[in-house]
């Protein structure tokens, strides 16, 4: 009885470093999720696809090569566009970029358009550039030195769980 208890909980404390690898993360990724809200408060970008693009974080729990447990962050849909500087260019449809001459070209050439912005058709849209507002990098400077206290706190809520 008291030995089958006993190896249970030592097979509970072995979760404590991945529930508190887990705990890190989720307070990182709540706080580039801050960030990002800061911009686009939706987390829908408009204009970019069809409905609009979602933008978020994720974590996936795993663990590292010295066999330790480890969480990677990761943003998910097109976190790059607002995270990132972009320079002025001109997209261009992908029927127009196909081969071909003249009118049979011209024929092909699928329309790009926003009726969300009200332009279109066209087979060419020219995009102006954008300055990074680096939610995701400053996200994560932000979070880091909070990543120990909540790691420390995960721990011991498992330890009292276990030994309590």
């Amino acid at each position: 009885m008291f030995a089958g208890r006993l190896r249970k909980t030592a097979d509970n404390l072995g979760n404590a470093p991945r529930v508190a690898a887990a705990a890190g993360a989720l307070l990182v990724k709540n706080t580039i999720l801050e960030h990002d809200r800061a911009i686009v408060p939706t987390l829908v970008l408009t204009g970019v696809g069809r409905k609009g693009a979602k933008i978020g974080v994720r974590y996936i729990p795993g663990i590292n090569a010295m066999g330790r447990a480890a969480t990677l962050v990761v943003a998910t849909g097109p976190a790059h566009l607002i995270e990132r500087t972009t320079t002025a260019h001109e997209i261009v449809s992908k029927s127009l970029k196909a081969t071909g001459f003249g009118r049979a070209r011209q024929r092909t050439a699928k329309a790009l358009g926003n009726k969300a912005k009200g332009f279109g058709p066209v087979a060419r849209v020219y995009v102006r550039g954008v300055y990074g507002r680096h939610p995701f990098e400053r996200g994560v400077e932000e979070a880091r030195p909070l990543v120990g206290a909540a790691w420390r706190s995960a721990v011991h809520q498992q330890l009292a769980k276990e030994l309590l």
